[in-house]
């Protein structure tokens, strides 16, 4: 008899188990990077803010996801957890002529913007900065096959010449993974 309560104790103890695991569907979590042109025009006024609209930019995510094995879908968390800018023209240029910067997401059709990123008393003389980022949630954004950028910059030197730079973007990412 005792035996026979241990047994059936046990089966009833695996099943629940079994089913309390189903439960918990399975995630993964990534990082990916994307990497956008943008230029700052010399028509920038000093201490006034300019807007730079960025065209759609098409995500290597779509790409990062079927590596993973999930899907846009299935999406839990998305975080910008690092940005930076860097001049690619003219070689001679660093970022001493900016004040501040803000860079703002968009979905395709520029709907639901957001501040992702921004940086303020700007003081290199490097050719590289690192921006601040937002703690937003970016699902909606990387759902789609590409976003938009807009960047809001603020000089305090006169631009006698465009300035061409990369802007690097590096997400991560939680989803669940595909059945």
């Amino acid at each position: 008899m005792t035996r026979k309560v241990l047994t059936l104790t046990l089966i009833t103890l695996l099943i629940t188990l079994l089913a309390a695991c189903s439960l918990f569907k399975k995630q993964v979590t990534f990082s990916f990077t994307d990497t956008v042109q943008a230029t700052i025009p010399s028509t920038i006024s000093i201490n006034t803010p300019f807007n730079i609209p960025i065209p759609p930019v098409s995500t290597s995510a779509t790409r990062e996801f079927e590596n993973k094995h999930t899907a846009p879908d299935l999406l839990q968390e998305v975080a910008l957890t690092d940005l930076s800018m860097t001049i690619t023209q003219p070689a001679t240029e660093d970022f001493s002529f900016l004040k501040e910067i803000y860079i703002y997401i968009q979905k395709p059709d520029g709907s639901d913007e957001k501040l992702i990123a921004s940086a303020t008393n700007i003081t290199s003389t490097a050719k590289t900065i690192s921006l601040t980022c937002t703690q937003e949630n970016l699902v909606p954004y990387l759902q789609e096959s590409s976003y938009k950028l807009r960047l809001k910059v603020k000089a305090k030197e006169i631009l006698t010449h465009d300035v061409d730079v990369a802007i690097n973007l590096r997400f991560r990412v939680t989803a669940q993974l595909l059945k």
